[in-house]
């Protein structure tokens, strides 16, 4: 029953943060980025699914993968998960290394 309560409360969490970013798209994908990098798992997996949708970046597989995988690396599994596969179907084997190889180096990087 915890889990239950927790995965809904990061799920509607995450999804005014989603509205909100996707209203104000031109200012979303920089205060996702500035979340994600900051260690915020939520703006992780959002920034991810920008990437992965390409609403107001480029859109990126890899980097989608990237992101939700740092989310999901930091303890954040709940919601990661089920987009992690999402977007690992759109991938190659060697683009899904790459990503998992950033996910690694970001890691390190903040030990």
């Amino acid at each position: 029953m915890q889990t239950r309560r927790r995965i809904s409360r990061w799920c509607t969490t995450t999804a005014a943060v989603w509205r909100w970013i996707t209203r104000k798209r031109c200012a979303g994908p920089g205060w996702a980025k500035l979340g994600a990098e900051q260690g915020n798992a939520a703006a992780q997996i959002i920034l991810g699914t920008l990437y992965e949708n390409g609403h107001g970046v480029e859109q990126d597989f890899v980097s989608a993968y990237e992101w939700v995988g740092i989310a999901a690396s930091s303890g954040n599994t709940a919601g990661a998960q089920a987009v992690l596969e999402r977007i690992k179907r759109r991938l190659t084997a060697e683009e899904v290394a790459e990503a998992e190889a950033r996910v690694r180096a970001w890691n390190r990087d903040r030990r």
